[in-house]
C-alpha cells in the first residue's frame, strides 16, 4: 500500500508510564542505555507482579479524573500528556494518538 500524497506522519514527543520508566523521550533513552528491573510485589496471593505505584499516577492524572477510567485510560491519558509536554504542543491542536497493547 502506498502513501496517500500530501499525508504525513510526525511523531513528535514521546510519553512512557510503565513500572521501569515513566517520562519522556529522555527518561527513555536513559533507561534503554542501563535497563534496570522494576520492583516487584505481590498482589494477594497472585503471583508477582509490576505495578506503577498510586503516588507516581496521581502526579500525572487527577484522581478524580482518573476514578472514571479504566487502568489502561489513565495510562494512556498520562503518557499522552507527557508526550505534548515534551514538545511544548498546544493540547488544544489537532493532535493524533497512536497507542500499542503487545499482548492486551
Amino acid at each position: 500500500m502506498s502513501p496517500s500524497p500530501g499525508r504525513r506522519v510526525v511523531i513528535t514527543g514521546v510519553g512512557v508510564v510503565n513500572a521501569g520508566v515513566v517520562g519522556d523521550s529522555s527518561a527513555l533513552g536513559a533507561w534503554l542505555g542501563q535497563p534496570r528491573p522494576a520492583a516487584r510485589s505481590r498482589v494477594g496471593a497472585a503471583r508477582p507482579a509490576v505495578r506503577l505505584p498510586e503516588a507516581t499516577l496521581a502526579t500525572l492524572i487527577d484522581p478524580g479524573e482518573g476514578r472514571r477510567l479504566a487502568r489502561v485510560g489513565q495510562l494512556t491519558i498520562a503518557a499522552a500528556r507527557l508526550a505534548v509536554a515534551e514538545e511544548r504542543l498546544d493540547p488544544a491542536a489537532e493532535l493524533g494518538l497512536v497507542v500499542g497493547s503487545e499482548l492486551g
